[in-house]
């Protein structure tokens, strides 16, 4: 009568054990889905970041390019930053776009690049900037014909874009 008590006794300690088992299994398989899912969604929040920053610099560079022409691309002095303006002659006026960047300034908007595109000669209302980009900061240069932006993205990576205008070589 005893060994059978015993035997009871062993078969649902084996049974708790396997259960245990397979249960520890479960909650380390569901770590490792929540850990990989995290890894996953910064690797795509960081190259959509990047994309987003090296689409800018294409649309920049063929903004560059259409308006190529004498005194159409230069760096000025613009809302107490550094801008790449651009003219462009369109139906007998004078438009002028305004790349610039705009630091993170506490409660203002900021921390990117931005746009501005107005008739020449008005003043910038504000409400017309148009963020482009979350960047974290902006190198332009115009030397010699040769245009020179360096972007540097939120996570800390640069980004650099250089051409060659052939209106500043003739």
């Amino acid at each position: 009568m005893n060994t059978v008590k015993i035997r009871n006794a062993r078969h649902s300690v084996g049974g708790l054990f396997i259960f245990l088992l397979i249960g520890a299994f479960a909650v380390f398989l569901l770590l490792l889905v929540l850990i990989g899912a995290g890894a996953y969604r910064g690797m795509v929040d960081s190259a959509y970041r990047t994309a987003q920053v090296r689409t800018s610099l294409s649309y920049i560079a063929n903004k560059v390019r259409a308006a190529d022409q004498l005194g159409g691309v230069s760096i000025e002095q613009w809302q107490a930053s550094q801008a790449l303006l651009i003219r462009e002659w369109r139906d007998e006026t004078w438009y002028e776009t305004y790349i610039y960047y705009l630091p993170n300034d506490g409660d203002a908007p900021g921390g990117g690049l931005y746009e501005n595109f107005l008739y020449s000669g008005d003043e910038p209302a504000g409400e017309e900037d148009i963020r482009i980009a979350d960047i974290s900061a902006l190198d332009m240069r115009l030397e010699n014909g040769l245009l020179s932006l360096l972007l540097e993205t939120e996570d800390g990576q640069t980004l650099p874009l250089h051409i060659r205008l052939h209106a500043a070589a003739r």
